[in-house]
């Protein structure tokens, strides 16, 4: 019930089995930067989630802020997101109505087949995007860097996103899905 950090200062750290932060426990992993492999799924009730490391997912994982109806909380990742083969393993993050930061590249090596995230928080995409598939639901995203391509589709739905002013190319093989744009930058009303 206490909240879990997990540090692991040379090599890798591999969660091989679901880790669950029940009541105020928040659950932090810190690696070396060498890599956090995801084999399993981190759950909480309405405690952060935050991977401090590059992460390579090998399987169907979840990282949940939500779990027994929890409002949710912030879910982020400092690192990059990669898989172990192309476009067969999948990642669906879930906070609720808090905010999801994912700072480093996504399939910059390994592109994932899925990648889910349900907020109705601020989405925040830090560097390149490459997989097969992404689905966005609710809130508010924003795409620092400009290129987001998918050889499958691209779904948003009850989101919004913010380009900020800069340019930004969505390129989706399969179909582009998107409810609405703004392209304003932040100091435009």
């Amino acid at each position: 019930q206490d909240p879990i950090t997990l540090r692991m200062p040379f090599g890798s750290l591999e969660v091989n089995g679901n880790l669950m932060g029940t009541d105020d426990a928040s659950i932090t992993l810190i690696g070396s930067g060498e890599t956090t492999f995801l084999n399993a799924d981190i759950l909480t009730e309405g405690t952060p989630i935050t991977l401090n490391d590059s992460v390579i997912v090998a399987t169907e994982v979840t990282l949940s802020t939500v779990e027994n109806n929890n409002s949710g909380a912030v879910i982020e990742i400092s690192g990059s997101i990669n898989g172990v083969t192309d476009n067969e393993q999948t990642l669906t993050l879930s906070s609720g109505d808090n905010n999801v930061s994912l700072f480093g590249s996504i399939g910059e090596e390994v592109p994932l087949k899925t990648l889910t995230v349900n907020s109705t928080g601020l989405v925040t995409f830090g560097d390149t995007v490459n997989l097969d598939n992404l689905n966005i639901t609710g809130g508010t995203v924003q795409f620092t860097k400009e290129s987001i391509s998918t050889t499958g589709t691209q779904i948003y739905t009850d989101t919004s996103i913010n380009t900020s002013g800069q340019d930004i190319v969505l390129s989706a093989d399969g179909n582009l899905i998107i409810d609405n744009i703004d392209t304003r930058n932040s100091e435009q009303t």
